[in-house]
C-alpha cells in the first residue's frame, strides 16, 4: 500500500469513528453543513481530476474522494441523527460552492473551484469550530485519526505544487485548530469523544 493510499484510508478510517460516535454517543451533525462538505467534495475532486489531467498531478485526489464520501455518509446519517436549520450563513455557502463550479465550468481553469471550494469549505465547517469553542461534543478520535490521514497523504504528494498542495495543507492546519480546541474542553472539563 502506498503512502498516500494508507494516509487516504485512515481519513476514511476517521470518518467511521466520527458515524460510529454520531450513533452511539453524543455527536449531533449539523445537516446543512456535511451537505456543503459533500457539494465541496464533489466540487473539488473533479476540480482536481480536471487538474490532474492537465499537470499530471495525483496524490490529493484520493485524499478528496474521502473527503467527498465521508461527508455524503455523515449528511445522509445527519437526516436521521442530526440537528441543524437552514440559515442565511448556510445559503451564502452553499451558493458559494456552486459560484465557484459554474465559474470553473465557463472559465474552464479548476484552480478556481479548488481555491473557491476551499474558502466555501472553511465557511462550512466554521459552525463545528465555534460550537466546539463554545463547548458542544465533536469527536476527538474521528478528527485525530483524520489529522494523521492528511498529515500522511500530504507527505505522499508526489508533487509539490500549490495546486496539488492547496487542499492538503488546508485540511491539515483546519484539523490542528479543530482538535487544538477540543482538547482545551477536554482539559477543562468539557467532555470530548
Amino acid at each position: 500500500m502506498s503512502l498516500n493510499t494508507f494516509g487516504s484510508v485512515l481519513v476514511l478510517i476517521a470518518f467511521g469513528f466520527y458515524i460510529f460516535d454520531v450513533l452511539f454517543r453524543e455527536v449531533k451533525p449539523n445537516r446543512v453543513t456535511w451537505a456543503m462538505l459533500t457539494l465541496n467534495g464533489a466540487v473539488l475532486l473533479f476540480s482536481y481530476r480536471e487538474q490532474m489531467a492537465t499537470d499530471g498531478m495525483t496524490g490529493a485526489v484520493l485524499l478528496i474522494t474521502m473527503y467527498t464520501l465521508g461527508p455524503a455518509i455523515i449528511f445522509l446519517l445527519a437526516l436521521w441523527k442530526g440537528e441543524g436549520d437552514i440559515k442565511r450563513r448556510d445559503l451564502l455557502c452553499g451558493g458559494g460552492s456552486l459560484f465557484f463550479l459554474i465559474l470553473w465550468q465557463v472559465t474552464d481553469i479548476p484552480g478556481i473551484a479548488i481555491w473557491g471550494s476551499i474558502l466555501v469549505d472553511f465557511f462550512a465547517l466554521l459552525p463545528i469550530l465555534l460550537g466546539v469553542i463554545e463547548g458542544e461534543k465533536e469527536s476527538l478520535t474521528a478528527w485525530s485519526i483524520s489529522q494523521l490521514g492528511d498529515i500522511v497523504s500530504l507527505i505522499a504528494l508526489d508533487q509539490w505544487t500549490v495546486m496539488s498542495a492547496a487542499y492538503p495543507v488546508y485540511v491539515a492546519i483546519w484539523n490542528a485548530i479543530l482538535i487544538a480546541y477540543i482538547v482545551r474542553n477536554t482539559r477543562r472539563g468539557y467532555r470530548a469523544r
